[in-house]
């Protein structure tokens, strides 16, 4: 498979107009200041394992958190982490506003929770700055999210997609009587995409967001895939958080709990919070959470499953060795539920035997059969079709479709330039499906790269 390598630009905001554009460092400088050019700093990194080192012997006191003036749900009510199916209370870690850890980072707000962790906003009290502290259960004995963050942070390289990834600062572990929690401290940032489409009409987002989602995300992953060798597996809109449009945000964040406390939930070992939302973010989405990344030595291909399932390509529900391609494919579902409030594949049939077998029916009945040499690298293929590539799976094909028929969201030429970027991404066969680099040179990024665009 022919690979490109993206090549190196800036990323800044065009003020004057609202619109996110791409050009190189040369164009930068001769810039005139009355465009308002803004450059998106690349966050600040420190070795993994160890506080950010400061020269700061000044540190700030901690603030004080009223301990009334604010609303208690009932203890019969599930909140947030609660509400998951498999919560059990003594896996996390019970975060109280106001606790200091390492004599360091003062949690002032949540920002919100997950099946493995609850994320807070930090007050950094030596360098007097705002962080995101990502707190683990305690039933993560070697963290795979850790191993993998520290080997990005190894890999020496100028390679910008690192910009367009949130990636470790710091990281240490905290004891409650559960068990030893490892804590990662990160760049704060805001809503993901999915949650900024829980609220637009339809849950449809704008196509210049998702050009611009495509775009980045595809820098981030021509540097997963190039320089790191990482395989990424989990994209999807709720691992894209947008950045935080002004960083003023994040101290209003802490002034909220100090004067108008948000309503908690109060038992006897634990407090559960409620975590704070913002719509004030920026335009540029940020790859997150690396839980379920795979580093291949030697670019060693994949066994197994991986992905979330209504992403899972076709190489990995038939049992095929997988590498980077898997990216691309989730990439262009990610982008189509961006902008279509139905998603391309129906995955869960009444019979969680038969998800599978309906999963890839579907994918027949909307990219047509597979190639019969594709089928032929698998051994699990039979079970769905024939030797001549004729379907005998256990579950009917729906009746035809296709991707013209499916999208409603615009006509004409822009129609059928992005569904042949959508195209190519959901190719059957992995080694047809194009590369990040070449994805990222599609016509339907053109504008975004700044093509044709002297403004």
């Amino acid at each position: 498979m022919f690979t490109r390598r993206i090549p190196r630009f800036y990323c800044v905001f065009q003020v004057r107009t609202g619109t996110l554009r791409r050009i190189s460092y040369q164009t930068l400088r001769q810039l005139h200041p009355s465009l308002r050019s803004i450059p998106i700093a690349c966050p600040s990194r420190a070795a993994s394992g160890n506080a950010i080192p400061s020269d700061n012997d000044s540190p700030l006191p901690p603030s004080i958190f009223p301990t009334e003036g604010f609303k208690i749900i009932d203890s019969s009510t599930p909140v947030e982490e609660e509400t998951l199916p498999f919560y059990r209370p003594e896996l996390f870690y019970p975060v109280r506003l106001g606790e200091v850890f390492q004599n360091r980072y003062q949690v002032v707000a949540k920002l919100g929770y997950g099946a493995s962790s609850t994320v807070w906003l930090g007050h950094d009290l030596i360098e007097q700055r705002y962080v995101a502290l990502k707190i683990f259960v305690n039933r993560i004995p070697r963290n795979p999210e850790l191993e993998v963050l520290q080997h990005l942070e190894s890999i020496q390289s100028e390679h910008n997609g690192r910009e367009f990834m949130r990636l470790l600062e710091a990281s240490f572990q905290s004891q409650s009587l559960g068990g030893l929690h490892d804590v990662f401290v990160l760049r704060p940032l805001g809503l993901s995409l999915q949650a900024l489409q829980r609220y637009q009409p339809n849950r449809v987002l704008y196509e210049n967001v998702a050009t611009s989602t495509a775009q980045c995300a595809l820098i981030a992953l021509n540097f997963l895939h190039e320089e790191a060798k990482v395989v990424y597996t989990d994209l999807h809109s709720g691992n894209l958080l947008l950045g935080i449009s002004n960083e003023s945000l994040l101290a209003q964040y802490e002034q909220n709990e100090l004067e108008k406390p948000t309503p908690r939930k109060i038992l006897a070992n634990r407090v559960i919070h409620v975590s704070q939302i913002s719509f004030n973010v920026g335009k540029v989405p940020h790859l997150c959470d690396f839980g379920h990344a795979r580093i291949c030595i030697n670019g060693q291909l994949q066994q197994g499953r991986a992905m979330p399932i209504q992403y899972r390509t076709p190489e990995m529900l038939l049992d095929m060795p997988w590498d980077y391609s898997v990216d691309l494919w989730a990439l262009a579902l990610t982008i189509w539920d961006m902008l279509e409030p139905e998603p391309l594949f129906k995955v869960y049939n009444h019979d969680s035997s038969l998800n599978e077998a309906f999963h890839l029916a579907h994918m027949v009945a909307l990219l047509g059969p597979p190639p019969l040499d594709f089928l032929k690298r698998s051994a699990t293929s039979a079970k769905y079709w024939d030797d001549d590539g004729k379907w005998k799976g256990s579950v009917p094909i729906p009746s035809p479709t296709s991707l013209e028929s499916r999208f409603t969201q615009f006509d004409g030429e822009r129609k059928t330039i992005f569904l042949d970027f959508i195209r190519k991404l959901l190719a059957w066969d992995p080694q047809q499906r194009p590369s990040s680099g070449d994805a990222y040179m599609h016509p339907w990024l053109a504008e975004v790269r700044g093509e044709g665009d002297d403004s």
